[in-house]
Order: structure tokens, then C-alpha cells, then sequence
């Protein structure tokens, strides 16, 4: 089972945790890539991980921005 926790990315449902500076950058400092992402930037992993080109990976976590890294 793969999975695609996004970490952290700026949508219509985070929104309001970006309006303010010291809750945005609470996010930043607390991801290790230091900023954070998109939907555009996760599409690429998930299209690998449920196209021929993840037909032999399993049991992986990708897209998390580094958050299981803490």
C-alpha cells in the first residue's frame, strides 16, 4: 500500500493557515524542505506510484515534504 501524505501545501482547505505569518512559518521551519508545496507538485509521485512505473513499489510513503523525517 503506498500512500501520499502531502505534508504541508497551500489549497483552498490551508488557506487560512498561510494568512498569518507566524503560523505559516511555524509550518516552514517544522518541514525540512523549508517551504511548502503545491497540488502541482505532488501530481508527478502519484502518477508514478499508480502508473507502470510503480508497479514494483510497495509499502512506500512519498510526498510528505520530509515530515517522517522528524
Amino acid at each position: 500500500m503506498e500512500q501520499s501524505p502531502p505534508g504541508s501545501f497551500l489549497s483552498e482547505i490551508t488557506g487560512p493557515l498561510y494568512e498569518r505569518e507566524c503560523s505559516a512559518g511555524y509550518v516552514r521551519r517544522n518541514t525540512p524542505l523549508s517551504r511548502e508545496s503545491s497540488p502541482e507538485g505532488i501530481v508527478g509521485a502519484v502518477l508514478r506510484l499508480v502508473g507502470d512505473a510503480g508497479r514494483y513499489v510497495i509499502g512506500q510513503t512519498v510526498v510528505d515534504g520530509g515530515w517522517t523525517t522528524h
